[in-house]
């Protein structure tokens, strides 16, 4: 990872987002949790800590750490791996260059890592 964040494409991220995370989860700025917690700035959060969504306990014994590539990655990859007896019923993307994308687009889903105009 480089001082711009995450590698990936957002663009890409956000497509892929709409088509395997949208039915469960918003990005939106203010936006209401659904099935999943809202995940408008989930990139450098704790995990298992954003207010008003109860989360497993196989994800809040998670707490003490941050959502951040390496954490996402493993997350975005298998889900029942990173906190067995968690709650999101998805089976995880298994193609690395989509979970990149991915992390890439909810980096930038948080306003203070939006790139830069050069």
């Amino acid at each position: 990872m480089s001082e711009e964040g995450p590698e990936g494409n957002a663009a890409n991220g956000k497509k892929i987002f709409i088509r395997n995370c949208q039915n469960c989860h918003s990005v939106a700025a203010g936006g209401k949790h659904a099935i999943g917690p809202n995940l408008q700035s989930v990139w450098g959060r704790k995990i298992a800590t954003i207010k008003g969504f109860k989360f497993s306990a196989a994800l809040g014994g998670h707490k003490a750490e941050t959502w951040n590539a390496e954490n996402l990655n493993v997350w975005l990859e298998n889900p029942g791996g990173f906190a067995a007896g968690n709650s999101m019923a998805f089976a995880g993307v298994k193609n690395e260059a989509e979970r990149k994308d991915i992390i890439r687009f909810l980096y930038e889903s948080n306003p203070k890592n939006k790139p830069k105009a050069k």
